[in-house]
């Protein structure tokens, strides 16, 4: 069944661009569950979101961390385009309230598919009104996000804890699994425990850099599993 034009308007709303092809947009709200056959534009349209995502998002990044290098441009960009941060953008905004789906995901919608609708969507907005189309809606919908330092390289300490009290409950501890090296060149090798579990472990020249970097490592590990929850 088609949209309705109301339909239609509030899904306009919500991303904050007219589309001059409504069936594009259609297509984007439209998941692969909710058409015969399983298959819809929808995929083809998330392929293409996702990539103009990660370029609006590693951009911005890149302009906004001038310091950086290129790990901590490559974590936070990680972080912000995560199954889970896509997922609660989606739910958020509204955009997974406007979308259709098959009855197989009526009562719940997996934190993948509520990513994929968004994605969708970027293609659909990338496709009809361009780059700078795409640019202004992804900007608008993370707002403060992409500012908040917990996203930043700058402290990847801070968004180790903020994940880890957010998916298990409690915060991490840093490992010194070895120390290497003449008293006027340690080498520090640190891993991060979270929950009992260790992660990949990191080397720096001072005990502190090197928590940085295995929490970096961690979060990076934590998103990977994320996305193929």
């Amino acid at each position: 069944m088609a949209y309705t034009p109301e339909e239609l308007g509030e899904a306009e709303r919500i991303i904050g661009h007219k589309f001059r092809d409504a069936k594009v947009l259609e297509d984007a709200l439209t998941h692969s569950s909710a058409t015969r056959g399983g298959t819809s534009p929808n995929e083809r349209l998330e392929t293409l979101g996702d990539a103009v995502l990660t370029l609006i998002i590693t951009e911005t990044l890149f302009a906004m961390n001038a310091d950086a290098d290129q790990g901590a441009i490559t974590t936070a960009k990680s972080a912000l385009v995560s199954t889970r941060t896509l997922a609660g953008l989606c739910r958020e905004s509204g955009l997974a309230g406007v979308a259709r789906y098959g009855k197989s995901l009526a009562r719940r919608i997996p934190m993948r598919v509520g990513a994929n609708v968004l994605e969708a969507v970027i293609g659909a907005v990338y496709l009809d009104g361009g780059i700078g189309a795409a640019r202004s809606m992804i900007l608008r919908l993370y707002g403060g996000h992409i500012k908040d330092p917990a996203y930043s390289e700058q402290d990847p300490k801070s968004r180790l804890q903020q994940v880890c009290h957010e998916r298990f409950g409690t915060a991490p501890s840093y490992e010194v699994v070895n120390v290497s090296g003449p008293p006027h060149n340690r080498v520090f090798r640190v891993r991060a425990v979270i929950a009992g579990r260790g992660y990949p472990e990191a080397e720096a020249g001072s005990k502190k850099s090197a928590e940085r970097r295995a929490a970096r490592f961690a979060i990076e590990r934590l998103n990977k599993e994320a996305d193929t929850a």
